[in-house]
């Protein structure tokens, strides 16, 4: 029997698994962030620390592949040093790709539809594959934008706050929440609550704004309908590079998206209020059962 290991490393925690040829699941483990823009040696170690977990009396020899999709930006030279990193300390070929890749195939599995992948999560992406190559709208992390995300959610309300203070506006009962959130007294002090932290510290923020959003606070709403929005408008900007645009099959990704309230009703919204003809995936899988589609269309198992 042949088996790949599949790896989806993401911002806030890193799933792994052992599939055999047939996509059965063998052998799962969990480990933390794998985001090698934010934590490179961390995300490293994670990976190895799976890896290990996962051959532990396992008869690895058997293993044929390890597909391993990785968050944050992945420079050429970068992802084949950490190629040549697994391939010597497990003897086991390697390929690196972006986690979006993963996702998108978890979608399209071994089908010709056409797909467009959705991922709203700590950050955010929008990708889709013609003529066999993937192409990417967003993902350019959290410096530069991650708009339609939890990180982004909370920066933006606390933009939105300091802007509030540095005006001397009254201080609303939402500001007051705010100042409870972050236990401070002083609104300059929540800076030292969002610098030289992670990023999935600050976007674990978004749990709270959550709350305040069903607790009835508008402000708190409109945050979350707004990231809605812009996952919208990454959408709107992918297929515009499209060349068929008919038979969307649309799946989305990322617990913000799925899970936070407002987002996913905003972003159907939006694709619906401009008219988009698709269809949402019918059984939404894994991200990282895409390990094992990306090995089928490589033709892993034939080697």
């Amino acid at each position: 029997m042949q088996y790949i290991i599949g790896i989806d490393g993401g911002g806030t925690k890193t799933e792994a698994l052992i599939y055999d040829f047939n996509g059965g699941e063998i052998k799962k483990v969990f480990s933390g962030l794998c985001n090698i823009s934010v934590d490179f040696d961390l995300s490293i170690k994670n990976i190895e620390e799976c890896i290990k977990n996962l051959i532990s009396g396992f008869d690895y020899k058997s293993i044929k592949f390890i597909i391993i999709g990785l968050a944050g930006f992945i420079d050429e030279k970068v992802s084949l040093s950490i190629e040549n990193h697994i391939k010597t300390l497990f003897g086991i070929e390697c390929s690196i790709v972006m986690d979006a890749d993963i996702a998108l195939y978890s979608i399209k599995k071994n089908s010709e539809e056409n797909t467009v992948l959705v991922i709203g999560g700590t950050g955010s992406i929008v990708a889709f594959e013609e003529e066999g190559i993937i192409q990417y709208v967003g993902g350019y992390g959290h410096l530069i934008g991650d708009e339609g995300s939890s990180y982004h959610l909370v920066i933006k309300a606390i933009r939105q706050f300091l802007n509030r203070r540095d005006l001397s506006e009254e201080i609303s009962d939402f500001d007051r929440k705010i100042y409870e959130l972050f236990g401070v007294d002083k609104y300059r002090n929540i800076i030292d609550r969002i610098y030289g932290v992670n990023k999935d510290v600050v976007a674990g923020y978004a749990i709270d704004f959550a709350s305040l959003a069903y607790d009835g606070f508008e402000e708190a709403r409109e945050l979350f309908i707004n990231e809605g929005k812009e996952l919208a408008k990454l959408f709107l900007k992918a297929i515009s590079n499209m060349t068929n645009k008919e038979n969307l099959i649309v799946g989305l990704r990322g617990s913000f998206l799925n899970n936070a309230p407002y987002v996913k009703e905003s972003f159907i919204d939006e694709l619906n209020n401009y008219g988009i003809k698709y269809k949402l995936e019918k059984e939404s899988t894994k991200s990282v059962k895409g390990c094992f589609y990306l090995a089928l269309r490589n033709k892993v198992f034939e080697r």
